[in-house]
């Protein structure tokens, strides 16, 4: 059974006859090889439409350069016509070439750049020409980086050699150093030796003395401007030493004066009298060449007087031996309320420092 197309047979003609156009086409541009043309007429032809195609540029190029050339000519005879002419000033001049670059210019940018065809050679040495300059550059890259890495291992090498050579030195020098300590050690005189830890000792008791002085120094002036007041408030049934910090409010204890009006007494001033009667009881009023007692100085002193004494007893006694008190007075009683002595647990009248070194030592 004949097969029967579908599609007329002068469709099926006229699609033949462009098949073969398009394919002739192709061949014009892009050298494909004819159907009846063999692989050496097919390069021969190659080869001759490069030819032409290179000999096509030449021109152009050369068209291209003697237009420059004829433009050039034109702008110099401009230029020297100008110079001729008995008008002519340096100002006209200067004036008459910027005129000529601008009509050069403008001519020149009015145009497009020449370029040349897609089929050109031009294109392919261009090509060509970059990719070459791309590599020579980066095998100049590689070169470089090999002598620079070259020369890092020869950095390295050498400030190895250096290492090594610092360890070693470093190494006889402690050899040296434990040798001559050594030395040293066993040649040493006893009675040197006793001579060196004697002045050590004598230098840290000088510096424990210069120390003590400073703090006792502190000590006495804190007690003569402020806890001195406090103490002395608190013997007059005052606030205890330590609950008012205020200096004007401490002081206002201690004073004495006319309050509620003549004839009548306040619970405060009555309180105030009370209070001052028992400073006086345990001061007096007046020394012995009759000036006023300051009640504040003379507590400060008896604080003062009962630290030294218990000081005293701690350092040259045993310390937990207690120091009697005359009476109970606020000064034993802050002591104790600042953890900084103790009473005996059967005499309230016996007390003593607290051993703070042993605390320390012991680890407590």
């Amino acid at each position: 059974m004949d097969y029967v197309s579908p599609v007329s047979p002068a469709v099926v003609a006229r699609l033949q006859a462009l098949t073969h156009s398009s394919y002739l086409h192709a061949f014009s541009i892009n050298n494909y090889p004819r159907p009846d043309q063999s692989i050496k007429d097919t390069v021969d032809s190659a080869e001759e439409q490069h030819r032409k195609s290179v000999r096509q540029d030449i021109r152009t190029l050369d068209e291209l350069i003697k237009k420059q050339e004829d433009a050039i000519r034109g702008l110099k005879s401009q230029i020297e016509k100008l110079h001729k002419r008995e008008e002519a000033t340096p100002e006209k001049i200067a004036i008459a070439k910027l005129k000529a670059l601008k009509n050069g210019s403008e001519s020149y940018f009015d145009e497009l750049p020449w370029l040349p065809e897609d089929d050109s050679g031009i294109n392919t040495l261009l090509t060509l020409r970059s990719v070459l300059k791309v590599i020579e550059a980066n095998r100049e890259g590689v070169t470089n980086a090999e002598r620079e890495l070259e020369e890092a291992r020869k950095t390295v090498r050498r400030e190895r050699g250096w290492v090594a050579a610092a360890q070693e030195l470093e190494k006889e020098l402690d050899r040296k150093i434990d040798e001559l300590e050594g030395t040293d050690r066993q040649a040493e005189n006893p009675k040197k030796r006793e001579r060196k830890q004697i002045e050590a000792y004598e230098k840290q008791t000088k510096e424990m003395t210069q120390t003590s002085a400073r703090l006792k120094r502190e000590l006495q002036k804190f007690v003569t401007e402020r806890l001195g007041t406090a103490v002395a408030v608190e013997e007059a049934g005052g606030p205890v030493t330590g609950s008012k910090l205020n200096m004007v409010e401490l002081k206002s204890y201690l004073a004495i004066g006319e309050e509620g009006g003549p004839g009548r007494k306040t619970k405060v001033a009555k309180a105030k009298e009370r209070g001052q009667k028992r400073l006086d009881d345990i001061w007096g009023n007046q020394d012995e060449e009759g000036a006023s007692i300051r009640h504040e100085k003379k507590a400060g002193e008896e604080l003062l007087e009962l630290i030294e004494k218990l000081v005293n007893t701690m350092l040259h006694d045993d310390p937990h031996i207690y120091t009697r008190l005359t009476r109970e007075s606020a000064a034993s009683r802050y002591l104790v309320r600042s953890f900084v002595a103790t009473l005996h647990p059967k005499d309230a009248l016996r007390i003593r420092l607290l051993d703070f070194g042993g605390k320390m030592e012991g680890g407590s």
